[in-house]
């Protein structure tokens, strides 16, 4: 029987260039603005029309400490 010779493993390459990134979503800089613009707008009209109004009411009791008796200021 004859030994076969071992395959070589081919060097992938997988890096990402952060420069190259950089670069490509600076060059779309105006399409991912437009698309951040747009989202927070939906975002805003969808809670505007869709959600209810909801009614906050706030109650400030003027009451001294608990040990004092509860007695109001």
């Amino acid at each position: 029987m004859q030994a076969q010779a071992p395959v070589p493993i081919q060097a992938w390459d997988d890096e990402i260039d952060r420069r190259q990134l950089i670069e490509s979503i600076w060059r779309r800089r105006w399409l991912v603005l437009g698309l951040v613009v747009a989202a927070v707008l939906a975002a805003g009209v969808t809670s505007y029309a869709v959600l209810p109004p909801q009614v906050r009411v706030i109650r400030h009791a003027r009451y001294c400490c608990s040990w004092a008796g509860g007695a109001a200021i």
